[in-house]
């Protein structure tokens, strides 16, 4: 937001006529180590660059120290006081009248952690999407997965929200996923709260004319709904029913028909939905015993 801020200032400061002194760009703090790339400003000489400090995000901030060497890019805060510190600096440059800009004040905490949206099934693979880190330090999200013998692996690391892991087998197994936020100093958040697919099996009863569908629950929503969700005969899936959690549902079908079944689990914060795998049943009609017709009867044994 910062960031967004700044760059629609300078538009309208270059629209009006007017530049500014740019700041360098603080791009991460990791314990006592400040680093950031150079700002270029071509107002005027630059004679250094100056590194604020405050205990408070609100201030009040302090001259901690002054950059001369112009082609460094990175400090360590020597004396610190320990605790959550604070940090942004400016450039110092021989432009006269022209506006000071700041970089991003970031402080040497670890990067804020963020929310898993959802772990949904579609198909043979699973779709995660989650929220935004509010640091702005953040450059990029890692993502873990849990296999189903509770082994957590690396899966990858990328810049954006959404992620599509195709190396499951989700009509099987239930997995289990985290995401942590990392900063260029490769700083990472905590782990978050895990997020497990839903798991979806069912059997049939020929004889009550039944089906059972058994399902594992989703894991990471504080409050959710379940909604199961009913093809027939390869038709569009229609919601059925709004389910209360139940180790296992009891759905009454007609011989012949091809079912298919698949639940929603609905985040009721915000709506957010996370998809079961599908799974297709068809009951074939029982054969009726109509009559017996006995020819002979053993009695050797008795």
């Amino acid at each position: 937001i910062m960031r967004l801020f700044f760059s629609v200032l300078f538009l309208l400061m270059n629209f009006q006529g007017y530049s500014q002194i740019i700041a360098p760009d603080l791009y991460c703090v990791k314990g006592d180590t400040l680093r950031w790339s150079l700002p270029g400003n071509t107002c005027g000489a630059e004679n250094g660059y100056l590194i604020y400090v405050a205990s408070g995000r609100n201030g009040p901030y302090t001259l901690l120290t002054t950059i001369t060497n112009l082609a460094q890019t990175e400090y360590v805060h020597t004396n610190s006081p320990g605790g959550s510190l604070n940090y942004y600096m400016t450039t110092d440059a021989a432009c006269p009248a022209e506006i000071t800009l700041h970089s991003d004040t970031l402080d040497n905490n670890s990067p804020n952690p963020v929310t898993i949206r959802y772990a949904s099934v579609s198909g043979s693979t699973i779709n995660l999407a989650w929220t935004r880190s509010t640091s702005p330090e953040v450059v990029a999200y890692i993502l873990f997965r849990k296999d189903p013998d509770g082994t957590i692996i690396r899966l990858d690391t990328i810049p954006g929200l959404t992620y599509t892991d195709t190396g499951v087998d989700p009509q099987k197994y239930s997995y289990g996923y985290y995401v942590t936020a990392v900063d260029q100093c490769w700083v990472s958040s905590t782990f978050n709260f895990e997020h497990r697919t839903n798991l979806l099996a069912g059997s049939i009863d020929t004889c009550k004319g039944t089906m059972r569908l058994v399902f594992s629950g989703y894991q990471g929503y504080d409050s959710l709904n379940y909604d199961l969700w009913t093809g027939i005969n390869g038709a569009p899936a229609v919601r059925d029913t709004n389910l209360a959690f139940e180790p296992y549902l009891k759905y009454d079908v007609l011989p012949g028909v091809n079912y298919s079944f698949r639940i929603a689990a609905i985040n009721r914060a915000n709506g957010d939905t996370a998809w079961s795998n599908v799974i297709s049943m068809q009951m074939k009609a029982a054969t009726v015993l109509r009559s017996i017709c006995l020819t002979s009867i053993d009695t050797a044994g008795r």
